[in-house]
């Protein structure tokens, strides 16, 4: 077990269930999975490169499903890669996003109304791959600074109790 997960499961959950009054103890909401895709046009396989170095986990390669002639777009051509992390590694993941990633990025605001949706998920866009340590010390191998998307998916899906668990985990909550 992490870190975060320790703290997760002793700490946060009694806090949750005391703070909010919940009826069952199913209602706390929950991190399921952390998905994290770099969308690319050329070079993908040093997206997908930078993408494992970031995780420590493979990857895989996304096609386009149909052609889209405004966007230049051909049927089959790989358009983005992307990782789906699940229990301890996106426990250590969350860690070093908050710990190391996070205070690395200028004028970072924190997750505000807008990342969160209706269902649960939470949105967040990195610019640039430059700020994860891994990226810091490969980056003879990757040609070009990717901008990432980490979505964050959450079992109870009220954004009261989405806010209440990024802050108690420690991510920045913009006002």
């Amino acid at each position: 077990m992490t870190r975060i997960d320790k703290y997760y499961s002793n700490i946060i959950r009694t806090d949750l269930l005391l703070k909010n009054k919940y009826k069952n103890i199913m209602m706390i909401p929950e991190i399921n999975k952390v998905i994290m895709d770099i969308r690319t046009k050329e070079n993908e396989y040093s997206a997908l490169f930078a993408l494992e170095q970031i995780t420590g986990q493979k990857g895989i390669l996304i096609e386009a499903k149909r052609s889209i002639a405004s966007f230049h777009l051909k049927k089959g051509t790989y358009i983005a890669c992307k990782v789906t992390l699940h229990g301890e590694n996106m426990f250590f993941f969350l860690d070093k996003l908050v710990r190391i990633v996070f205070p690395r990025i200028r004028e970072y605001r924190g997750v505000g109304d807008k990342n969160i949706n209706n269902i649960g998920n939470i949105t967040i866009a990195i610019k640039d791959i430059s700020v994860f340590p891994e990226i810091e010390y490969q980056s003879n191998n990757i040609k070009k600074n990717y901008g990432i998307n980490i979505n964050i998916l959450v079992s109870n899906p009220s954004k009261i109790a989405i806010q209440q668990l990024l802050s108690s985990l420690q991510i920045p909550i913009k006002q």
